[in-house]
């Protein structure tokens, strides 16, 4: 390290590994911080000075996304793959289609040792590992050479990842001169990724206790319901834990209310409603807001389109039945999205948690106590049932009068 230099400015890293995968010399590595934060380093030993690694930087490059041309409510027309989807199924449709039309995808599998990492493929089967979201920080591992050699032999390829990832992906191919009309980019809206060893130090504190070996871990498991936010371990002989997101699992918790992520995010420049993406995807927290929408809310995900190549994807899946996908007016995701206008804001709680965690190097103490009046004000309202109050009285009133209840107190 003291002789290390950063590819970028220290702490504007994202680790989207697109300089690593582009150094000739092999010369670029991750270095760790005392927050578990990874970020970029080069051996200056090693280094040739051919600036690859720089020009391929996302973070040194200044490029203007695209402001989204319109908005969907939109979910799969496989009911299974609707509710064992995070959201609405989307990203799973598209992964069918490219798989249909032999081309390739890429996506976020869990390993064994609880790290997730891209993979490039293009069989149907195995979509099911890249489905549901990953609330952690992801590795790209060499999936941006992958997908270069791919597009190289004139295949078809959808990536589907953070803001910073797919921008580095573009970084990486417009570096290396690759030809991207047969590349379609999807690009999810993200609150911020947590450093994979605190899922590790989580995961590992649960089996301790449990004494049982996690071969399954579900950030919204969909036996529980997705919309639940459930995070579960299971093993061969089923669920041996489970917590809502409004609870006291102490990764939920951090996660959730942005105390664990990655320095960065909470700079993140791709937090707003330039995106880099030919779509972007999430949760719709602002369905119905702006317009009345009769269906049901549950398992629905918000589309935008970004690029007319994003509008004909929505189209044809639209068209093969693949998808149902309803227009909305854009301000429904623009304006009730925050991380569409700006990044997760530091807290208290994060700072109170980076000095515990400098201090202890303990994931779980550091948790418990930075987060404790969040984890008493949860157990008051879970105990309280104050959200099976909420949907019980949900349940019974229409839903045209609830429009105009909130358009009444609005």
């Amino acid at each position: 390290m003291n002789q290390a230099k950063f590819v970028c400015e220290e702490g504007k890293c994202t680790a989207c590994g697109s300089c690593i995968q582009i150094c000739p010399m092999h010369c670029i590595s991750y270095y760790k911080n005392s927050h578990e934060t990874k970020m970029a380093i080069k051996d200056p030993t090693k280094c040739t000075s051919c600036h690859l690694c720089e020009s391929a930087c996302p973070q040194n490059m200044i490029r203007r996304g695209s402001k989204p041309l319109r908005c969907y409510a939109a979910w799969s027309c496989d009911e299974n793959e609707r509710l064992t989807s995070a959201s609405g199924g989307i990203a799973t449709e598209i992964y069918n289609h490219f798989a249909s039309i032999g081309g390739y995808y890429a996506g976020v599998s869990i390993d064994s040792d609880y790290t997730t990492t891209y993979k490039l493929n293009n069989y149907p089967t195995y979509m099911g590992e890249f489905k549901n979201s990953k609330y952690v920080y992801s590795d790209t591992a060499d999936v941006f050479k992958k997908i270069a050699k791919t597009l190289g032999m004139g295949k078809e390829v959808a990536f589907i990842g953070l803001p910073c990832q797919v921008a580095g992906l573009k970084q990486y191919l417009e570096v290396k001169r690759i030809n991207c009309s047969r590349l379609f980019l999807v690009d999810i809206v993200c609150h911020g990724t947590a450093p994979d060893e605190f899922l590790k130090e989580h995961i590992t504190s649960i089996e301790e206790k449990k004494k049982r070996k996690a071969k399954q871990v579900l950030f919204r498991d969909p036996d529980e319901g997705t919309h639940t936010f459930t995070f579960s371990l299971k093993d061969d002989k089923g669920t041996f834990y489970k917590k809502r997101v409004h609870r006291t699992d102490t990764y939920q918790v951090g996660y959730h209310n942005g105390i664990i992520y990655r320095d960065n995010c909470y700079q993140c420049r791709y937090a707003c409603c330039e995106r880099y993406g030919d779509l972007t995807i999430s949760d719709f927290s602002g369905l119905g807001k702006i317009q009345p929408f009769e269906m049901s809310h549950r398992n629905v995900s918000c589309v935008l389109v970004n690029t007319e190549k994003g509008q004909e994807i929505i189209d044809l899946l639209a068209i093969e039945k693949s998808i149902c996908a309803h227009e909305r007016p854009l301000d429904e995701a623009l304006k009730y999205e925050k991380q569409l206008q700006h990044p997760t804001p530091e807290t208290d709680y994060r700072k109170k948690f980076l000095v515990l965690y400098e201090q202890t190097h303990d994931f779980e103490f550091s948790v418990q106590q930075s987060a404790a009046p969040i984890m008493k004000r949860n157990e008051l309202r879970y105990y309280s049932h104050v959200e099976e109050i909420r949907n019980c009285i949900s349940a019974v009133v229409p839903r045209k009068m609830k429009t105009r209840l909130k358009r009444l107190l609005k």
